[in-house]
């Protein structure tokens, strides 16, 4: 299976979701929460900027790894190289849980689990096309109002175009 945008991990019922999170066979994190969103530079400006994680540049060659909801510990998002492999384990809970590829459901994970997912970046798959004269991606994110000026500088801003 594939994505362009996201793989997302998530709790389908009530109860949390245990996720063990290695990169390149090297452990990062485990962790008791909602689920784990990995995602593209094209998908971080979605459901990882919604959870906390970080924007990925335009042309950024990686992903980013961003725990849901995390319960205690300390996880932070991580951004991986575009050759890294992410091996996620995943116990799904008393309420289950599911496998989202670009927001559309794609599996069920039932208890008790667990379940084991490896992840990589594949340039091959997926060719991104952009038509001239299209608005580029970060002056998008600004014109929606996802990324916003600090209230301080847009008061200057506002003062020094004032007439005298």
């Amino acid at each position: 299976m594939a994505a362009v945008n996201d793989v997302v991990l998530v709790r389908r019922g009530a109860g949390q979701v245990i996720v063990d999170v290695a990169v390149d066979g090297e452990r990062f994190v485990r962790f008791a929460g909602d689920g784990l969103v990995v995602a593209t530079p094209l998908g971080s400006s979605g459901y990882t900027l919604a959870s906390g994680g970080p924007l990925l540049a335009p042309g950024a060659t990686g992903a980013v790894i961003t725990p849901l909801a995390p319960h205690g510990g300390c996880c932070p998002a991580l951004v991986i190289g575009g050759a890294q492999i992410v091996t996620v384990t995943l116990e799904p809970g008393w309420g289950g849980a599911r496998l989202e590829l670009d927001g559309q459901l794609r599996g069920a994970i039932e208890p008790p689990g667990p379940a084991r997912f490896e992840l990589g970046l594949r340039q091959d798959v997926a060719t991104v096309v952009e038509l001239s004269g299209g608005e580029p991606a970060l002056a998008g994110l600004r014109r929606r109002r996802i990324v916003i000026d600090s209230p301080r500088i847009l008061a200057r801003d506002e003062r020094e175009t004032r007439p005298a």
